[in-house]
């Protein structure tokens, strides 16, 4: 009986320090692990400002989104999309209104327009009464070439005040063209602007510096001209 005893102590404490010898090995695998997989890399190491320039280029804002950077990205966001909004209603609405124009010059001018009615056609029914007048003021002038002699190009306003009407509504319609032009272009700036915001953002995360940019501003007296030179190191 005192054999079988120490016979089953001897095999309990054999257990016993497995248990120990196992959980002090499990123990070492789990911190090695984890020391494996949660390490990364420095922060901005990860960070490539090609690609940070490209996306800017191509989407404002997603070089800055792409950087960390949510805030400036929602910057460059919004004003892209206020931009792009506002150039596709007031180019909506110059088309709208250009066509209402047309709409009025053949109402109550007979401006049928057709081949041949180009822009300076539809200035000309703008500034003149009818065709008529407009023909023989280019025979004084000696371009008889810009004269209109077809038929369906011939005008005549019924009254001065459908002709007043006409051009201020084409004029409204240019504006808005105008508009909608420089809307586009301030979407290009603000591409310029988001690329250049993720180039300094990087040069400086990488050398703790940002791109110097230099402006020599230069005069002629004799030409009466003045100029701006700018350069970078980007």
């Amino acid at each position: 009986m005192h054999i079988l005893r120490g016979v089953c102590g001897l095999f309990f404490a054999a257990l016993a320090a497995a248990a120990v010898q196992a959980q002090v090995v499990t123990e070492e695998t789990i911190i090695t692990d984890s020391v494996d997989l949660f390490s990364e890399p420095p922060r901005d190491s990860v960070r490539h400002p090609a690609l940070a320039m490209a996306g800017s280029l191509l989407i404002p804002g997603l070089g800055q989104q792409y950087l960390r950077r949510p805030g400036r990205a929602l910057v460059y966001y919004s004003t892209d999309l206020l931009c792009l909004f506002g150039a596709i209603v007031c180019e909506g609405r110059s088309r709208r209104m250009m066509e209402d124009s047309r709409t009025i010059a053949w109402a109550f001018a007979g401006a049928r327009g057709g081949p041949g009615a180009d822009s300076r056609y539809w200035q000309a029914v703008a500034s003149y009464e009818d065709s008529r007048g407009y023909n023989n003021v280019q025979e004084l002038n000696r371009t008889p070439e810009n004269k209109y002699v077809d038929p369906h190009l011939q005008w005549a306003w019924v009254d001065t005040a459908y002709q007043r009407d006409y051009m201020e509504t084409r004029d409204n319609a240019t504006s808005f063209h105008v508009a909608s032009t420089f809307l586009v272009g301030a979407m290009v700036l603000n591409r310029l602007v988001s690329f250049i915001d993720a180039r300094v953002t990087t040069r400086r995360r990488s050398t703790g510096t940002a791109p110097r940019v230099s402006v020599h501003p230069s005069f002629d007296p004799s030409a009466a001209s003045a100029g701006v030179s700018i350069s970078s190191d980007f």
